[in-house]
């Protein structure tokens, strides 16, 4: 039976899929905006500016009526799940994630092509080898986050980021291989936020509960907090009236910061997470920065992950300032330090960031081997960067649509996966806020830069 879309509603503001799971109570968002693409569903929710969060399901019912005897059959594996991939280009030239920076640049251990640069886009290799991760489909990032997953057979429900479709009916929770992940496009990392937290600019730190965490986020739970109880040495609460529509958004990492609404855009940003508090109760933090101090943090971002870029592709000589392109200074300080390397024309999009979402079929329990996995049906999508020369940012601004691709290069993908996890030290390898924050229980905020879709 082929799923049913379900359009947004006074209640729900998101589109929603009909048929994915048995449970009525169990939604399948698709989020604010979607594509259908074959035997896929794509939905795109930016209810914060940044992250955004991404959604895919793949039909194996419909994807068998398409082919009609000519592509593999579902049924012939164990489970099927999506295997995300991604890659950087500049100009269109492939450039590694570490030279983008930001929270994707630690996924360069999963680069697994000299050329085109692509990489895995999976939690850490010390993680997925400690989690004992056979396979690098997305849904299996959620070992990290969800504690009653310990097996295979547990995926085939949903969880935090997406589930498995099973092939035996009596294992089948999902009608759909679902992924569900975060899109880090910025620059700003967790460790730049929390080098500006201060005991000066923390305003509120409230003792909360687990089973308070439990059914709300730590920014929630602080916005609740903030409306109706006023701050030591206030006679009434702080902000008893915010519109959830004149507030901007982003998750960097554990930090939810969302920016007040202010008539000269000068507005202070609230930076909120939890942290262990007293036994076993938790604290909620709300810290507050100045529109000043948020323009520092951000300042040259951009200009740095340009030069970064440069001195990347430089050994190639690419010849890259052509095209309207300004040639780089003679020195960093030419026009300011880090000025940047290149100008482009207003309203461009250098740099683009794709990513290969692919339903792969697995056939065995363990770790993936020739012949045992196998690429049914993949689509790609892209977010665009274009460069804003004024605050020396490179802001995500909109997104190409997904396509069907119709073949990818899977077996290098878990070729180079099995070998970072056997050269991955002992312990954590990166910041995996962007796996486990991937399913936070979202509001929709209405200010800030959202991208354009089309």
């Amino acid at each position: 039976m082929p799923f049913t879309l379900v359009q947004p509603d006074a209640g729900n503001p998101r589109y929603r899929l009909d048929g994915v799971f048995p449970e009525p109570e169990v939604e399948a968002t698709l989020g604010t905006t979607y594509w259908k693409q074959g035997p896929h569903w794509i939905g795109f929710d930016e209810g914060f500016s940044e992250s955004v969060v991404v959604r895919a399901y793949f039909d194996p019912a419909e994807y068998r009526e398409q082919q009609r005897g000519f592509g593999a059959d579902p049924a012939a594996f164990r489970y099927v799940g999506y295997l995300q991939c991604a890659q950087f280009t500049f100009l269109g030239t492939p450039i590694t994630p570490a030279a983008f920076g930001g929270r994707v640049a630690d996924r360069q251990p999963y680069v697994f092509d000299r050329t085109q640069k692509y990489f895995v886009d999976l939690v850490d290799p010390a993680n997925a080898r400690a989690c004992n991760i056979p396979v690098p489909l997305y849904a299996f990032n959620s070992l990290l986050t969800d504690g009653d997953v310990r097996s295979i057979d547990d995926l085939y429900a949903p969880h935090s980021h997406g589930a498995l479709w099973a092939s035996d009916p009596d294992f089948r929770y999902s009608e759909a291989a679902v992924l569900t992940a975060e899109v880090p496009p910025g620059l700003l990392t967790p460790d730049a936020v929390g080098d500006c937290l201060t005991p000066d600019n923390l305003v509120l730190a409230l003792p909360v509960t687990p089973a308070q965490l439990a059914h709300a986020e730590p920014y929630q739970l602080a916005l609740r907090s903030l409306a109706t109880t006023a701050l030591p040495g206030d006679d009434a609460p702080w902000l008893p009236d915010l519109v959830r529509e004149e507030v901007a958004a982003q998750v960097v990492g554990r930090f939810v910061l969302l920016t007040l609404p202010d008539d000269e855009d000068l507005g202070d940003t609230l930076v909120i997470y939890s942290r262990p508090g007293f036994e076993d109760d938790s604290e909620v933090c709300v810290h507050v920065l100045s529109e000043y101090d948020m323009a520092e943090l951000v300042a040259r971002t951009g200009n740095e992950a340009l030069w970064r870029i440069k001195e990347h592709l430089d050994p190639y000589d690419l010849g890259l300032a052509v095209d309207g392109l300004a040639p780089p200074p003679q020195v960093r300080g030419a026009r300011g330090l880090l000025a940047p390397p290149f100008a482009f024309p207003p309203e461009t999009y250098p740099l683009e960031l794709t990513y290969w979402m692919c339903a792969v079929g697995v056939r065995g329990r363990g770790t993936a081997t020739r012949g045992s996995t196998k690429l049914l049906s993949a689509v790609r999508w892209s977010a665009l960067y274009r460069y804003d020369d004024d605050r020396g940012r490179l802001v995500f601004g909109a997104v190409r649509p997904p396509r069907w691709v119709d073949d990818f290069d899977v077996p290098a993908a878990l070729r180079r996966y099995d070998q970072a996890k056997r050269e991955a030290p002992t312990g954590a390898g990166f910041d995996t806020g962007n796996f486990t924050l991937a399913a936070l229980k979202r509001d929709r905020f209405g200010a800030g830069p959202k991208p354009v879709y089309g």
